[in-house]
């Protein structure tokens, strides 16, 4: 792994002119520094303008009622339109996904909205109910396929595989519930097949605040070896809290002490996640 700190000083390029100053800590393994360009927020700020302009969208935020907007939107994108984005999607998905390190400029945002697109495309709860239902695949089988789906759509090489994710889930039951039964919850970028190796963390919840600081106290990176990650860090949320966690990325991975189940939930608005009823699937394992 190799630190880079990267220093860029750039103008919005639309309405009035605008500076950031973007300071970058980046950790990177060597396959994902490749994707990287010198000019790389200058071609995202164009890429979100051109966002904004095939999607009808005046401003670019990730509140709720923004993203609610942008959903709304997609369904009504002729097919032209949405292969704009698409074609967009696989030409900066990378570069977008590594500048959403940044605290300042509109890069984490715009990869929220990035991500909406890729949930909708690629449309998680059919594609396991075909796979596991109609194909007879098991569960492994099924996150590998969908995870090649999801590469097709952002133009990376697979690094990740359903058995990264199983492993990784079975050594945080064996190591933390063997004597308890309170819940740990995957979700975001890695059960969602776009983590890269040794650069990508690992977005993971609790709801226990004794589990946690057990898990602080753990050399979590050594114990999850079996996809190197940058970080492993939990947090504590409430059980009402583990919906909207599908609200981005619609696979969530709920580990028990006696079992796992993976949750594949539908594209619904916030107002659904927040009031629970928005529809998913689970798969038993």
């Amino acid at each position: 792994m190799k630190r880079m700190i990267l220093i860029f000083t750039l103008m919005l390029l639309s309405g009035a002119a605008q500076a950031y100053q973007l300071t970058c800590n980046w950790v990177f393994s060597e396959q994902v520094e490749i994707f990287l360009h010198p000019n790389s927020p200058q071609r995202i700020l164009k890429a979100i303008e051109k966002y904004k302009k095939i999607m009808g969208i005046a401003e670019l935020t990730h509140k709720p009622h923004s993203l609610d907007e942008a959903k709304t939107r997609l369904q009504d994108l002729s097919p032209a339109k949405k292969q704009q984005l698409l074609n967009m999607i696989a030409e900066h998905y990378n570069e977008v996904k590594a500048l959403k390190y940044n605290n300042d400029g509109p890069f984490k945002t715009f990869k929220r909205h990035i991500d909406l697109i890729i949930s909708q495309e690629i449309n998680a709860p059919q594609f396991f109910r075909e796979q596991i239902y109609e194909k007879g695949r098991s569960l492994e089988e099924t996150l590998d396929a969908y995870y090649a789906k999801v590469q097709e759509v952002i133009q990376i090489p697979v690094l990740l595989k359903g058995e990264d994710v199983l492993f990784t889930a079975l050594r945080l039951q064996d190591k933390f519930l063997k004597h308890s039964d309170k819940p740990i919850v995957i979700y975001g970028s890695f059960i969602n097949g776009k983590a890269y190796s040794k650069s990508s963390d690992l977005d993971f919840a609790v709801m226990n605040a004794n589990l946690e600081t057990k898990m602080r106290e753990t050399d979590m990176l050594s114990l999850l070896s079996d996809f190197p990650l940058s970080e492993a860090q939990a947090h504590v949320i409430s059980p009402n809290q583990v919906h909207g966690l599908g609200s981005m990325n619609p696979l969530v991975l709920i580990i028990r002490k006696d079992y796992m189940v993976l949750r594949v939930y539908e594209n619904g608005l916030s107002s659904e996640f927040k009031s629970k009823n928005v529809k998913f699937d689970e798969f038993y394992f």
